[in-house]
């Protein structure tokens, strides 16, 4: 990874996620019992959540708490 991403340390998550998403878009990144989701999903659904924080007041740069379960269903 460090040969095609070399500025990885400088790059915040979502910039993270987007660059692995546009190199392998189809590869899974989360698999569970019934589901699965893709690098390419997950970037999606990650710049959705961070457009709904955005619309509830949050700002870039602002810490954010998620409390999930260990399970993408």
């Amino acid at each position: 990874l460090e040969q095609r991403f070399p500025s990885w340390e400088a790059a915040s998550l979502d910039q993270m996620l987007d660059r692995v998403a546009a190199e392998w878009p189809d590869r899974p990144l989360l698999i569970g019992e019934e589901q699965s989701f893709s690098y390419a999903e997950m970037a999606a659904w990650s710049r959705r959540l961070a457009a709904g924080l955005g619309r509830q007041g949050l700002k870039r740069g602002e810490h954010v708490a998620l409390v999930l379960a260990n399970s993408p269903e």
